[in-house]
């Protein structure tokens, strides 16, 4: 029986999927899952990935309380159904994206545009954002922007969840008068 499985295990090195978990399950006497057929899209996507940001990650100074800003992300993903949020935190936190807690982070918007650069890269933009109306005086606003490669599971205020991966680890701290 070893043997067998040996042969078996080097015809799959060369056959197809479907034909390697056929054989495999014949031989056993054992479930193996069948693989999804290279037809159907992936749920999500496997990676995802922020490549660049505009303006890059780091400090803003907001010169006035109703400054607008505009953020742009570009990313590599597997999915075409990437989709971006902008929160803001409110409270000087800057490391725990607690959605459903208004006290400490506000939902600013989705992302207005999301083009495809090309094949499995994306640009993704928010426009006119005024996150000093959200902190007190002299605060820090740190924006959060959440990147999910297949989409959301919920509003934006609801737990985060996404269909595939989430990026929720970047951001801007702006300097409020």
């Amino acid at each position: 029986m070893a043997h067998t499985l040996h042969n078996i295990q080097l015809l799959c090195m060369v056959a197809t999927r479907w034909l390697c978990g056929a054989l495999l399950a014949a031989a056993t006497g054992c479930l193996v899952p069948l693989p999804l057929s290279g037809d159907n899209p992936v749920d999500g996507g496997r990676w995802l990935m922020i490549t660049d940001a505009i303006p890059p990650f780091g400090t803003q100074l907001a010169i006035r309380q109703d400054v607008d800003f505009d953020y742009t992300l570009d990313l590599r993903t597997d999915s075409a159904a990437v989709a971006g949020r902008l929160y803001v935190h409110v409270n000087g936190d800057c490391c725990e994206l607690e959605v459903t807690n208004p006290q400490k982070v506000h939902f600013l918007q989705e992302a207005v545009m999301i083009t495809a650069v090309e094949p499995g890269r994306f640009r993704m933009s928010w426009m006119d954002v005024r996150p000093c109306y959200h902190v007190p005086p002299r605060a820090v606003a740190y924006v959060v922007p959440v990147v999910a490669s297949g989409g959301f599971v919920g509003g934006p205020t609801e737990k985060l969840e996404a269909v595939g991966l989430l990026d929720k680890h970047h951001y801007w701290s702006v300097h409020c008068p």
